[in-house]
């Protein structure tokens, strides 16, 4: 489910939310928050995802429960439904975050503001969720910046939150779909701009798509805890 994370020292930033509404694209298709992406990779047949991904921010007070919006549309269990989605879950999160960062630098900038600071989430319910919500916002914030000017501690958290991510998908059984064309396809692993992709810069706009907050706006140019816990989550 959605909310923010607390950012020490910086409160509960919005973009850490993954109902967070802001605009970006994966494999051409748009999708105006990360939770929507990741509904919609519940599904492998396309015409699944498309139940999710069709959806689009109403303006007005419908506007605020569009994250959940795509939560209920990511419930209904459509014949495609992924059945090792355990062993993907947490990937497809962290890809469809990476990407919102990727392709609104204001996100990127947010995030990247908070240094090192520790992130938490300590009122989440969802105890998988809880963690690795966390883990992903930590591993995109060091990741935003390229090897050379990560510190020493960073450089250790990414590669022990890697290694999270790899056991999470070896224990239910993730592996040979995160390996697959299908899934890099329909879900890419987006390079960032110092491994020559293109963070920064507006996500990519089909058919001149904006998503208005108030007024008119394009989005602009451009783990603590051990793992565990995954097995019983």
């Amino acid at each position: 489910m959605g909310g923010p994370c607390y950012v020490e020292g910086h409160g509960t930033p919005d973009v850490t939310d993954n109902f967070h509404l802001q605009r970006f694209v994966l494999n051409g298709v748009e999708f105006f928050c990360v939770e929507q992406a990741f509904q919609a990779m519940k599904f492998k047949d396309p015409s699944h995802q498309e139940t999710v991904s069709k959806l689009r921010p109403e303006e007005g007070p419908k506007r605020a429960a569009f994250g959940r919006q795509c939560f209920r549309a990511g419930n209904a269990r459509l014949p495609s439904f992924r059945t090792e989605w355990d062993g993907i879950k947490a990937e497809v999160m962290y890809r469809a975050s990476r990407a919102k960062f990727m392709q609104n630098s204001d996100s990127a900038s947010k995030l990247a503001d908070t240094g090192e600071a520790a992130i938490t989430r300590p009122d989440d319910p969802d105890g998988f969720w809880a963690l690795w919500n966390c883990y992903i916002m930590k591993r995109i914030r060091i990741e935003l910046k390229p090897p050379a000017k990560r510190s020493e501690t960073e450089t250790k958290l990414l590669e022990m939150i890697e290694s999270k991510f790899d056991l999470q998908a070896s224990i239910f059984q993730g592996e040979d779909t995160i390996n697959s064309s299908e899934f890099n396809v329909c879900c890419p692993r987006l390079p960032y701009a110092h491994e020559g992709g293109t963070s920064g810069g507006v996500a990519p706009t089909s058919e001149k798509t904006q998503l208005k907050e108030g007024k008119p706006s394009v989005a602009k140019q451009k783990a603590e805890t051990s793992c565990c816990n995954c097995s019983i989550l």
